[in-house]
């Protein structure tokens, strides 16, 4: 299986277009679990395009009985997302000193992946 993250250079150089479709709350959907585990006080993680959530519930139902998905992020402005990727390398760079920026910058990354050059966040 071929895996590629979403700080891979062909995924960067997707074009991101606004798309003006607003964000809807999934605390408000009582049919998906919202976990708490990347929330925030602003309560960005629970939001995602309206179509986004109709999705989601509709892969919910082909499930198998007794199953249901959890989730647990949506929205990352770009201020919140830069916050976490500064934290994360600052981990990094404290784990290892001699770790030059460009192996500290690989790794965030991949783990958090900085929104769009221009500011915009990827939804």
């Amino acid at each position: 299986m071929n895996v590629i993250l979403t700080s891979d250079p062909h995924v960067a150089a997707i074009p991101i277009e606004e798309c003006g479709e607003p964000l809807v709350d999934v605390r408000a959907c009582r049919d998906l679990l919202v976990g708490g585990l990347k929330s925030e006080p602003a309560g960005h993680f629970a939001h995602l395009r309206q179509a986004v959530l109709e999705r989601l519930l509709h892969a919910q139902s082909q499930l198998p009985a007794g199953l249901r998905l959890l989730f647990a992020e949506g929205c990352r402005p770009p201020q919140l997302q830069r916050s976490s990727f500064e934290k994360y390398a600052g981990e990094l760079r404290a784990g290892d000193p001699n770790w030059s920026e460009e192996q500290i910058r690989s790794p965030a990354r991949a783990e958090h992946t900085p929104a769009h050059r221009r500011g915009r966040q990827s939804q």
